[in-house]
């Protein structure tokens, strides 16, 4: 399965800047077992955002660091790092 997705990624064809952007996250992403997407903030607590489906393993992971809360979603908009 990743050496079809690197086959097609390295056919790919990105046109605008956003569909660019995503071709390089996961031309850099595409053989990880798990990537993440790590940000700073101020405000916020600690927390983890996954797909539904990863919910058991990120969950475990989520109580490994303290996080405050998991949530869940299949298409949170905004073209978020996981929905890429």
């Amino acid at each position: 399965m990743r050496l079809a997705l690197k086959y097609w990624l390295d056919e790919c064809q990105a046109v605008s800047a956003n569909e660019q952007w995503q071709h390089a996250i996961i031309t850099e992403a595409y053989d990880a077992d798990y990537a993440f997407d790590i940000h700073c903030d101020d405000d916020a607590l600690m927390h983890i955002y996954t797909l539904p489906q990863m919910k058991e393993n990120m969950q475990q992971l989520a109580n490994s660091i303290g996080s405050a809360a998991t949530l869940l979603a299949e298409d949170s908009g905004g073209g978020s790092f996981d929905e890429v």
